[in-house]
């Protein structure tokens, strides 16, 4: 009996708490949830996507995934693989405007913006001389990624958003990948939880279970 009880208090259950950027949790995240709900069926799981930064103690959150350079927090962060960006836009607009040729062309581009991040006002690239930080300017800003997909498709524009939200209008040819040989920084990624948050079974499995899934290395 007491062996019994020791295993329920192992098992990973309850409620388990997510939020996580949008174009990430739609693309990335949700399809693999289901496999660690599969795996850990006692857990229950409310996930938030939101694009907006989120309080993980006010608003009552077990984990939250973040994209981009960490501040000064408190929280425990678990790195995961770097996310990648691509530029790219769709041969109608290309075919109307002048060529890019360089990062510095994009100065006389239409650029689509993103509203939470440093790519509202600048693009960055690698160079063999080093980095290159391109400001813009954009007539269409939208917060969200799969609006902007939409934009750079109708050919509105050169936009820079996440490999997997672009990989299928790159694969059928409604969007060409842009500037190969200026790769676009990768990005910092990470999970984070409350320091004082007790490693619970669940909790313990879902960090597991999000580096397995998302290319976190080294131990937890």
């Amino acid at each position: 009996m007491r062996d019994c009880e020791t295993s329920l208090r192992l098992t990973p259950s309850g409620r388990l708490r997510i939020n996580a950027p949008v174009t990430f949790g739609v693309r990335k995240l949700s399809p693999r949830l289901l496999e660690y709900m599969v795996r850990y069926p006692q857990v229950s799981v409310d996930l938030m996507l939101s694009n907006e930064l989120v309080d993980i103690v006010d608003d009552g959150y077990d984990v939250v995934f973040r994209i981009g350079e960490l501040v000064s927090s408190g929280l425990k962060a678990v790195p995961l693989e770097p996310y990648q960006m691509v530029l790219c836009a769709a041969p109608s607009y290309l075919a109307r405007r002048p060529p890019i040729i360089n990062p510095w062309d994009l100065q006389q581009q239409e650029c689509l913006g993103f509203t939470y991040s440093d790519g509202r006002s600048h693009w960055s690239f690698d160079s063999p001389e080093g980095r290159i930080d391109v400001p813009i300017t954009s007539k269409l800003t939208i917060n969200q990624g799969d609006p902007l997909l939409a934009a750079a498709v109708a050919g509105l524009g050169v936009v820079l958003q996440p490999i997997e939200l672009v990989s299928d209008a790159l694969r059928d040819g409604t969007l060409v990948r842009l500037l190969p040989q200026y790769p676009v920084p990768n990005t910092a990624m990470h999970i984070l939880y409350a320091p004082d948050q007790r490693m619970t079974p669940k909790l313990r499995s879902f960090l597991e279970f999000a580096r397995e899934a998302f290319g976190q290395r080294g131990p937890l």
